[in-house]
């Protein structure tokens, strides 16, 4: 099982889902730019390492 991270503005129904930090972290800073909004993110499935 990989990383999955999940994206929530606190301020608006924003979000997103995506297993690649690159793509949401970038999508976060966006959204954060053109709105002003604050965002958090997730990473909901941590690596199962044994």
């Amino acid at each position: 099982m990989g990383e999955r991270y999940h994206m929530v503005c606190h301020d608006c129904p924003e979000e997103a889902m995506g297993n690649d930090w690159e793509t949401v972290s970038a999508r976060m800073q966006r959204h954060e730019a053109e709105t002003g909004h604050r965002i958090t993110i997730a990473n909901v499935a941590p690596l199962q390492v044994k």
